[in-house]
């Protein structure tokens, strides 16, 4: 799409990468490393010379082109990797594999005397006690926000403290599909405090033209079923929340 911009007057594209992600993540974790970017290789070659593939025609990278290149010249045992990895993402064929999910139950106690005494979904900022949930409608939450709510203790202190926690979404087939740094700050004066953090995956349009390349967000695109949310202070984790979302 770049190449065409001295061409095209723009290109204006919802842009959904989240099943090429996962895909292209299980290829790399199954395959290795050097395995993988030989693949990825071939089929960047392939994409650009437009020659066609057996039984492949003339398509642009599409699936076929991408099984092609990633069994190019490789050994049974590669090409049985691929098959499995493609049947899980493409053919759904294949259950997901959670082996690499960490499944350790949180520690919710942090430096300095901070304990995280809940963690829960809400889906009213203002209501958050009144609105948690652990399920909701993909249909009826499509404007809403999500939000997750932690609350803290801790001795109370001379002065502002600062401590940086990760939060990390990810779905039923184990993927994260949203990570964000943050910070929680523990002022003087309190020994209590909560505080929301929006969850949920992004969802964006994207346009690219001779001048620019920008990207306009819209309300987030759920997908239905399980869903964690896991809360890390460095390696630790120190909060974890499990929600459904429903049709």
């Amino acid at each position: 799409e770049l190449e065409r911009l001295h061409r095209d007057e723009g290109i204006k594209t919802d842009c959904s990468d989240s099943l090429g992600d996962r895909l292209f993540q299980d290829l790399w974790r199954n395959l290795g490393d050097a395995v993988f970017r030989q693949g990825l290789a071939n089929l960047y070659l392939t994409a650009r010379s437009g020659a066609p593939v057996d039984g492949c025609g003339f398509a642009t990278a599409g699936m076929c082109k991408v099984e092609a290149a990633f069994k190019a010249a490789a050994s049974a045992e590669v090409a049985a990797t691929v098959d499995k990895v493609l049947g899980r993402w493409y053919y759904k064929s294949e259950p997901y594999d959670n082996s690499h999910v960490e499944t350790s139950p949180p520690n919710p106690k942090l430096p300095g005397g901070v304990e995280i005494t809940g963690a829960y979904i809400s889906l009213d900022r203002d209501r958050p006690e009144e609105t948690r949930t652990d399920s909701f409608s993909a249909r009826e939450i499509w404007d809403k926000r999500v939000s997750l709510f932690l609350h803290f203790s801790f001795p109370e202190v001379r002065q502002s403290q600062e401590l940086p926690l990760t939060i990390v979404e990810y779905f039923e087939d184990g993927f994260p599909y949203k990570t964000a740094n943050t910070t929680y700050t523990l002022y003087p004066g309190r020994t209590r405090d909560s505080r929301s953090y929006r969850v949920g995956p992004w969802t964006s349009r994207t346009w690219i033209s001779k001048s620019s390349i920008g990207k306009v967000e819209l309300p987030p695109k759920w997908a239905t079923g399980r869903h964690w949310v896991s809360v890390y202070h460095g390696e630790q984790k120190v909060a974890e929340v499990e929600f459904e979302v429903t049709p």
